[in-house]
């Protein structure tokens, strides 16, 4: 009988000691909290990015893809998982942003097939373009051609850039982080 009081006295003592225990460590440690607010900021950026595409104006849009770099860039080890997306999507905002940019300060000058920026911008937003075998055209012809209009290319490259943000930001919210 005093055996199985101590056996039981035990089991009690060792059951409470493990609850203590796991009290204590089943948290989340400092790193998957940091991790977790890092992600967090960053879902905060691409959802700026994801209303900034929607009816904003090219200094909103400016600064979505500003504040999307700068947390990319603090937050980028939290973010092995879509760091390929990511690079994406940046390398589109900045196609956009080269087009949008060139509508407002030249907004009667055709996309230039020999600019190797304005072809490699345009095919990086259209990959189907044909303006590389249009090089030959004269002004006239460009006038009537919507592949030299540089606003059809911010409008693709918005579009290219919410579904891009939309992609990184179903990512985010599906998978745990690696």
């Amino acid at each position: 009988m005093q055996t199985h009081l101590n056996l039981k006295n035990t089991m009690a003592c060792f059951i409470t000691g493990v609850v203590v225990l796991c009290s204590f460590g089943c948290g989340k440690s400092q790193a998957e909290l940091q991790r977790d607010a890092g992600r967090q900021k960053f879902k905060e950026a691409i959802a700026a990015i994801q209303v900034r595409t929607k009816g904003a104006t090219y200094a909103e849009f400016r600064q979505a893809e500003l504040d999307l770099k700068t947390s990319y860039q603090a937050n980028s080890t939290y973010l092995n998982d879509v760091a390929g997306k990511v690079e994406s999507l940046q390398e589109m905002m900045t196609a956009t942003d080269f087009f949008w940019n060139n509508s407002i300060q030249y907004p009667d000058v055709p996309v230039n097939p020999r600019s190797h920026t304005e072809l490699y911008n345009a095919t990086l937003i259209k990959p189907d373009n044909k303006l590389a075998n249009k090089v030959d055209y004269s002004l006239d012809q460009m006038d009537k051609d919507p592949e030299f209009y540089g606003k059809n290319y911010v409008r693709r490259g918005l579009k290219k850039v919410d579904d891009l943000s939309g992609e990184i930001m179903d990512e985010l919210n599906l998978q745990k982080p690696h």
